[in-house]
C-alpha cells in the first residue's frame, strides 16, 4: 500500500512501478499477508474445479503472517485434503518447493510423495542475496 492506494503485488503493480514510487515519494510501501478468506476462496476453488487435495507452501513464518492465515483457512474446510507447509523461506526457496512437489505429483501422482519431496528440498535450501543497492534496506530501517 503507497499511501491510501491498495494494490496486489505482481496483479496491480510491478516491481518497476513499486521502485519508482519509492524513488519519487521517498517512503516504502507498507504490506500485510492474505488473509484466511483469500486462502478459503483459492481453496474452494481448487476443489471446485476436481482437485481431491491441496498442498499450500508458504512463504516462511518467521517474517510473513500468510503461514498462519492458510492454515486457519484450511482449518475452516476440515472435510477437505489440505497441507499447508512452511517453506522457511521465500523467494527461489519457495519456488523450488513448489516444483519439486509439482514435478513428484506429475510423474508419482502422490500426495504424499510430494510433501517430501518439497520437505527435502526444504531441508537442502539456503537463500542468500546480492543486492545492487543498500538504498531500501536503509529506509526500512
Amino acid at each position: 500500500q503507497f499511501g491510501e492506494e491498495s494494490f496486489k503485488a505482481v496483479y496491480d503493480i510491478d516491481d518497476a512501478e513499486t521502485f519508482a514510487r519509492i524513488d519519487r515519494t521517498g517512503k516504502l510501501p507498507t504490506t500485510s499477508a492474505p488473509s484466511p478468506g483469500q486462502f478459503l476462496e483459492a481453496y474452494k476453488t481448487a476443489f471446485a474445479q476436481g482437485y481431491d487435495s491441496v498442498i499450500c507452501i508458504t512463504v516462511s513464518s518467521e517474517i510473513s503472517a500468510t503461514h498462519n492465515a492458510a492454515v486457519n483457512a484450511a482449518a475452516l474446510m476440515p472435510e477437505h485434503d489440505i497441507t499447508v507447509l512452511d517453506s522457511q523461506s521465500l523467494s527461489m526457496g519457495q519456488g523450488l518447493m513448489v516444483l519439486a512437489a509439482a514435478e513428484t505429483v506429475e510423474n508419482d501422482g502422490s500426495k504424499e510423495s510430494a510433501i517430501v519431496a518439497a520437505q527435502s528440498v526444504r531441508e537442502r535450501t539456503h537463500l542468500f542475496a546480492a543486492l545492487s543497492t543498500l538504498k531500501y534496506l536503509a529506509m526500512s530501517g
